[in-house]
């Protein structure tokens, strides 16, 4: 398991990396509330940053996610919360990783903050 780490202060102790397609693709899609507290890191199979290779989808999702988009250099570059069932949601930005957890989660982090991700 990872870790998120922001200003120091651990976020997310267990996080699960997805790295698959197959894992990106459904990422806690049918989670339960515990496996969602824990979150998810979905890192995309390019090695550059993408806008609509990044996007997400709360199909098949029971509860709200906070989730964060993160480009290579670890910056988050949008954030928000979505509903359950909303057909998808395209970041501002390009991104390289996508976090998911919990509405409220990622409360204290704002966009150009800087993150971690400790394998």
């Amino acid at each position: 398991m990872s870790q998120l780490i922001h200003k120091g202060k651990v976020i997310l102790p267990n996080v699960n990396v997805m790295k698959s397609i197959w894992r990106i693709s459904v990422g806690l899609m049918f989670a339960s509330k515990k496996t969602i507290e824990k979150g998810a890191c979905l890192v995309m199979p390019s090695s550059q940053d993408v806008r609509f290779g990044s996007s997400v989808t709360m199909f098949f999702c029971f509860y709200p996610y906070h989730i964060l988009f993160v480009n290579s250099n670890m910056e988050v570059v949008d954030r928000i919360v979505l509903k359950p069932w909303r057909a998808s949601y395209t970041p501002k930005a390009q991104a390289r990783y996508v976090f998911e957890s919990t509405a409220g989660k990622f409360n204290d982090i704002k966009i150009g903050d800087k993150v971690e991700l400790v394998e």
